[in-house]
């Protein structure tokens, strides 16, 4: 029986083809490998908590490497939250009422935040504001805050809100007292300094020192309107 015929190598033709081939697979294979790790990356980076900066009570900052195992906010963290939401809140400025406004809501618990946004569009204390051409500049006296249990701390604070007239010199000073109920949660993204604020309450007295014309009006602990 007859052998079968080889075919025939034509290496001086199907040479150049066949190495660029066998280049470009293993190049696609490098690339695949190199493109996989970049995704892998990605996600791992989109996954990293965030950067989490504790000061102490002493000033001394250190990086917490692992905030969801750490201990919650200190009292100096929660007192400066404090500081920072009543300056949101409780100020009264024409010109960035809205930002102040959301800043403010975006501190808070959701229940909290829908009742104060209700109030305030109730009471129009939003447009009220903007058209009053006010300013008011809040000097805190005394900021203390106390644990309650492991779910929250009690802060209560003391000061002065100065409020002036950007239209004249009318000026009026208040002294206040509040005090903020926060809600300790895991650091997250959202709430990296792990605190919103769960309920407010302030409180105006008599205004200590009054320029010619009549001191602004309360607005229901949220601050001041004309």
């Amino acid at each position: 029986m007859a052998k079968k015929s080889q075919p025939i190598q034509y290496y001086e033709v199907w040479g150049e083809i066949a190495a660029a081939l066998k280049f470009h697979r293993r190049l696609n294979v490098i690339l695949g490998i190199v493109v996989i790790l970049a995704l892998l990356w990605s996600v791992l980076h989109a996954l990293k908590p965030p950067l989490v900066v504790r000061v102490d009570e002493t000033g001394e900052a250190y990086c917490i490497t692992n905030y969801l195992t750490e201990s919650g906010p200190t009292k100096l963290e929660a007192e400066r939250f404090t500081r920072e939401f009543m300056r949101y809140y409780l100020e009264a400025n024409s010109t960035t009422v809205s930002s102040d406004v959301k800043e403010s809501l975006g501190m808070m618990t959701r229940d909290f935040a829908g009742a104060v946004l209700e109030e305030m569009k109730k009471n129009k204390i939003i447009g009220n504001i903007a058209a009053a051409a006010i300013k008011s500049e809040m000097e805190i006296a005394e900021n203390e805050c106390k644990k309650r249990g492991k779910e929250y701390w009690i802060c209560k604070s003391t000061g002065i809100m100065r409020t002036s007239s950007l239209a004249s010199r009318k000026s009026s000073s208040r002294p206040f007292s509040s005090q903020a109920t926060l809600m300790i949660l895991p650091r997250t993204e959202d709430t990296a300094n792990g605190l919103l604020v769960a309920d407010f309450e302030n409180q105006y007295y008599e205004p200590i020192e009054t320029a010619a014309g009549n001191p602004v009006r309360d607005r229901a602990g949220l601050g001041a309107t004309p």
